[in-house]
Order: structure tokens, then C-alpha cells, then sequence
């Protein structure tokens, strides 16, 4: 990977998409070959393709961001503002800014629902537990079935993130700041497979294309 890194040949995301078994598994602490054998074989006998006990526990979310869809209902989340008439969806912003500007999609505001009823309901008496002024709006939830809530989200030019059960920790009395950052990375998780399966796209094209013979040429 060092030899492949410095010779300029790779992008950045071509080598992450290179190495990214490697780069999952250590960070930036990649292990060096050191044994005399070839990159590929060296990194191959690390068998980074088993599961651990602890990964084969891995929430559904976590290996599909698009599990939701298969749920039978979302418990979206509702901001109710003080002397406002009508109640609207909680919607945040989620592509995260890791990945490349001009690979960013532009549905970057999400409405926030929760797979579990008592998730949601836990949101909501958290947020509410720190409202400091009566001006602070109050946070309801309701239920909707998934293609609904997409529908829904559709017509104000919104995506959605339906946080797993249990994948947030809402115990009484924690930073809601916190609680809000754990979403917004939830609701990143969708963008980074997205671009991951986009620059795997990218690469195995450009590796085909290298396996091509060069056209022959006329001297002279």
C-alpha cells in the first residue's frame, strides 16, 4: 500500500477503495509487509472478511441502510413551535462532510423518524425535559407506514432517516446535543455507502479498462 501510495499512480479514493478491507479493519495503523511477499498475498492471509462474534451481532441498519424499507411502520418526529398553528417534521441535515463536495447529492435535509415507538417516545420526553422557555417547541411523534412517510417526506423535497431500534442512547437526563449528533451520523451512514458503491463502480472500470489491450499504432 506505501509502495502504491507513493507513487502517485492511485487517487485518494482509488486507494481507499484498494484498501479498504485493510483500512477498516487497522485505520491508518495499516500493518507494514515486511515478510517479502507481494502486497496482495500479504494482506489476503489477513482474512479480513470473517466476522467477529461482536460484527456478527451488528444492527441490520449497520449492514443496510436501507433496512428501514423493510419495516411496517416508522414513528416519525413532529416540531410543534409555540403560537404556530400547524405541527411540522423534524428535518436534518445529514451528508456528511467527508465525502467530496461535487459528490454530494442535493436531498441533504432528512425527516427523523425512529423504528421503535418507545424510541421515539423517549425523544421526545428527553427533548422535552430541557425545553428552558415556553417559546422552545415541544417535539410529538406519530406513526406512519414507510412508503407514506417517504410520500410524505417527497413533498417538501426531503429525504429520510429512520433511526434503528435501540441505536441511540435516549436515558433520561442526556445531552440532547449529543442525542442529535448520534442521528445526524445515523443518517450519514446511507451517503458513505452510497459514494462507497460509487467509487467501487469507478474503480472496477478504470481496472477494466487497464486489462484492455493498448490500440495498436501506425509508425511512420
Amino acid at each position: 500500500m506505501d509502495r502504491d501510495f507513493m507513487t502517485l499512480k492511485y487517487t485518494e479514493d482509488e486507494l481507499f477503495e484498494k484498501y479498504g478491507d485493510v483500512l477498516d479493519k487497522y485505520g491508518l495503523n495499516v500493518p507494514k509487509n515486511e515478510t517479502g511477499a507481494s502486497d496482495e498475498d500479504f494482506y489476503k492471509e489477513m482474512n479480513f472478511g470473517e466476522e467477529s462474534e461482536d460484527e456478527s451481532n451488528l444492527h441490520p441498519q449497520l449492514r443496510d441502510p436501507y433496512y428501514y424499507k423493510s419495516l411496517r411502520a416508522a414513528h416519525a418526529i413532529f416540531v410543534n413551535k409555540p403560537n404556530q398553528e400547524y405541527e411540522e417534521f423534524l428535518c436534518m441535515q445529514m451528508v456528511p462532510g467527508e465525502i467530496p463536495e461535487k459528490e454530494r447529492p442535493k436531498d441533504t435535509f432528512h425527516v427523523v423518524a425512529f423504528e421503535s415507538i418507545e424510541d421515539a417516545e423517549r425523544f421526545c420526553h428527553l427533548t422535552r425535559s430541557q425545553r428552558e422557555a415556553n417559546e422552545d417547541p415541544i417535539y410529538t411523534t406519530r406513526p406512519f407506514s414507510v412508503k407514506g412517510l417517504e410520500e410524505e417526506a417527497a413533498k417538501i423535497n426531503r429525504g429520510v432517516t429512520v433511526v434503528g431500534a435501540n441505536r441511540v442512547d435516549l436515558k433520561p437526563g442526556r445531552s440532547a446535543t449529543l442525542v442529535l449528533n448520534e442521528i445526524m451520523s445515523i443518517g450519514n451512514e446511507v451517503y458513505f455507502w452510497e459514494f462507497a458503491k460509487q467509487c467501487k463502480r469507478t474503480f472496477d472500470e478504470k481496472e477494466e479498462q487497464m486489462k484492455k489491450p493498448a490500440p495498436p499504432t501506425i509508425d511512420g
